[in-house]
């Protein structure tokens, strides 16, 4: 062989090594993962929960094991058996061989797993998610004019996390059947929707709303606290005048026995008579309306069955007002359910006992039955109930709360009632003035903000040192609204802050602070 030859198959030999690096070269550009930071040889568990709840945020977590590049920012997709895919969440700074965590939120039911976008190898947990509970509520004026047009809304409230409800309200009058068409929720959380009501007729209507949650692929997200999904009872007296004319009755009647007929007229000053009516036949004529706004007479009716009880005010000044009820009297008396009703913080109340609640506060009840059953609540008159609770937004008059028990278990439904004697709130300054204590002279103290309203019922608060403090301190009035205190020397200043009452809604504020300057 020539010295030629061999230079030649040298130059093929080099050739074919740069040919063979080449492709190689080109097969690694051809398998190196598109996601920045990833090289192709990551695995990734994901973990968390075995059990979620529809709306409520859990806590997960992301392992990466591989050569990506510490700090790499992943994307986590959840895929739900029931409802397809979900929003992918991003997880960033992530590092190898620690837990990255982040929070998913699950948005149906359903059986969730987890994929790692640019990951082939991913672990994950199976969350089986369960629908969230949710509350019915319905709420309507407590008293409406004839012909005079309303606004009836019902609210469907998730009693944990940030679900949004989904689905319809069918609105009815009970006894008289759905309202119009359901009607779509908003979508917020809590979701509301509302329907405008006129009332043609005198008398007491009972509003209910039933929640009709929206299906995806056959399975519900929400499940109801309320039977059947159906709200409470809120209950409209319409009246000729607006003026709240409601009966009090008892809850049960029998035959041949005496039952006291109460009539509550929501005017000040109280005035005018009451006439009572059964089935049309006046059983007790001109009964004045005693200075707590209610009027009684005893009605024994004769024999068992239905019967329509009206009661007709007439005003001292000529307004008039109206209101009945329909009740079923019984032959004989059962073994009704027993029920004891608890306010939170409170002894249990006292079946036709009366009890005060001041304006804008409310008080949460809890419930036993002899029979086991869930008890609930309603009311007449100017309260609000929404589940549990009750809410008094007025000072003055009075509202009858009834519970009641559907029986069972060999005992009959049972209603007991409560009388609830509204009365003025308790103000309070919307901004906190600094506590009593040891300042230093020449301090300037913020008495009032120069961005709120002075007290929670709007009334101004006066304030002004008291004449043995006026050589410590003073009160300024800045162009910006506020109210300030300057200490000018040292020694006690005591300052008084005084707010007005709001007659029948809200009692005086009387505040004082006992300062010392230094």
């Amino acid at each position: 062989m020539s010295a030629s030859t061999t230079r030649s198959g040298w130059r093929k030999a080099a050739l074919a090594l740069v040919s063979a690096a080449a492709i190689a070269v080109s097969t690694v550009g051809l398998t190196t993962p598109a996601h920045a930071g990833l090289v192709g040889d990551e695995t990734a568990t994901v973990t968390g929960p075995t059990a979620g709840v529809v709306g409520v945020p859990v806590t997960m977590g992301l392992q990466v094991t591989g050569s990506f590049t510490p700090g790499t920012t992943f994307s986590v997709v959840p895929s739900g058996s029931n409802s397809g895919g979900a929003t992918a969440i991003s997880v960033p700074n992530v590092t190898a061989g620690s837990t990255a965590t982040f929070t998913f939120v699950p948005p149906h039911v359903g059986t969730f797993r987890f994929t790692v976008t640019g990951v082939s190898t991913v672990t994950s947990v199976a969350m089986l998610v369960q629908p969230v509970s949710v509350n019915v509520a319905v709420t309507a004026p407590q008293t409406l004019q004839v012909g005079q047009g309303a606004t009836i809304s019902a609210t469907v409230t998730p009693t944990t996390g940030i679900l949004a409800p989904l689905g319809q309200i069918q609105f009815a009058i009970v006894g008289s059947g759905n309202v119009g068409s359901p009607v779509w929720l908003n979508g917020s959380s809590p979701s509301t929707a509302s329907i405008p009501w006129t009332p043609a007729n005198l008398g007491q209507v009972q509003f209910t709303a039933t929640y009709i949650p929206n299906l995806i692929n056959g399975f519900a997200d929400t499940s109801c606290v309320n039977s059947n999904c159906t709200s409470p009872v809120d209950t409209i007296q319409i009246t000729s005048s607006g003026v709240n004319v409601y009966l009090a009755n008892p809850p049960q009647f029998y035959s041949g026995v005496a039952n006291t007929i109460t009539a509550v007229i929501s005017v000040v000053p109280p005035s005018g008579s009451v006439t009572f009516a059964a089935n049309g036949q006046v059983f007790a004529s001109n009964v004045a309306v005693q200075s707590n706004g209610r009027a009684s007479a005893s009605w024994t009716p004769a024999s068992a069955g239905n019967f329509t009880i009206s009661a007709n005010w007439v005003g001292n000044n000529g307004v008039t007002g109206g209101s009945q009820e329909n009740v079923t009297v019984s032959a004989g008396t059962g073994q009704v359910d027993s029920i004891v009703l608890t306010p939170a913080g409170q002894a249990s109340w006292a079946p036709n006992g009366t009890y005060q609640v001041a304006n804008g506060t409310t008080v949460t009840f809890s419930g036993a039955t002899s029979s086991g059953a869930a008890v609930t609540i309603s009311d007449k008159g100017p309260c609000n109930i929404s589940g549990m609770s009750l809410t008094a937004d007025q000072g003055n008059g009075g509202c009858i709360l009834t519970a009641s028990s559907p029986g069972g278990n060999g005992f009959a439904p049972n209603s007991v009632s409560y009388n609830i004697s509204l009365v003025p709130g308790t103000q309070v300054p919307s901004f906190t003035p600094p506590a009593s204590g040891r300042y230093r002279s020449g301090r300037v103290l913020v008495l009032e903000s120069a961005t709120q309203q002075d007290t929670n019922a709007g009334q101004q608060i006066n304030w002004r040192v008291r004449p043995n403090s006026r050589s410590v301190c003073r009160v300024q009035f800045p162009n910006n609204g506020s109210v300030t205190l300057r200490l000018t020397g040292r020694g006690a200043c005591n300052v008084v802050g005084r707010a007005a009452a709001v007659p029948g809604e809200w009692n005086a504020l009387n505040l004082t602070r006992h300062y010392r300057s230094r």
